[in-house]
This record gives structure tokens, sequence and C-alpha cells, in this order.
């Protein structure tokens, strides 16, 4: 079976968090919070321009955008269909 463009990024996003998730355990930490737009791209394959990404222990995923990101976000996931 393959996997769709989307359905690799979120398997990507997914085995991402899964990892972040650990080492947030092994480092005995309550949570990570990502404001580096780089390392946001990292976790969910795409680039919020003003956001934050906070991930905890319990592989919580909250993602805060700004209206604009959110804008942004949004065309871009039309512009794909």
């Amino acid at each position: 079976m393959r996997l769709s463009l989307i359905g690799k990024q979120v398997l990507k996003m997914y085995i991402n968090i899964e990892k972040t998730t650990k080492l947030i355990q092994e480092k005995e930490c309550d949570a990570v919070i990502l404001f580096n737009e780089s390392n946001m791209h990292y976790l969910c394959s795409f680039s919020p321009s003003e956001g934050v990404i906070i991930i905890t222990k319990t592989a919580t995923v909250t993602i805060l955008l700004t209206h604009d990101t959110l804008k942004q976000l949004k065309f871009t996931l039309k512009k794909q269909d």
C-alpha cells in the first residue's frame, strides 16, 4: 500500500512526536515548548511563521498559531487539493 504525501507527513509527525515524548520522559521533564520555526517544521512538517508547539510527557500536543499563520496554513492546505 502506497502512502500519499499527506499520509507520509502525518506518519513522520507521529514518529517525531513519539521520539520527543520519550526524550521528555527520559529527562524527567513536564513538557517541551518549541518556538523556533525550524524545530516546529521538523516536528510537524509545516512551518508556522508565528506560533508555539507544546508537547507534554503524556504525548499531548498543543499547537498555538497566530491568526495570520492559521490563514496561511488554510491557504496551503487548500492549494494542495
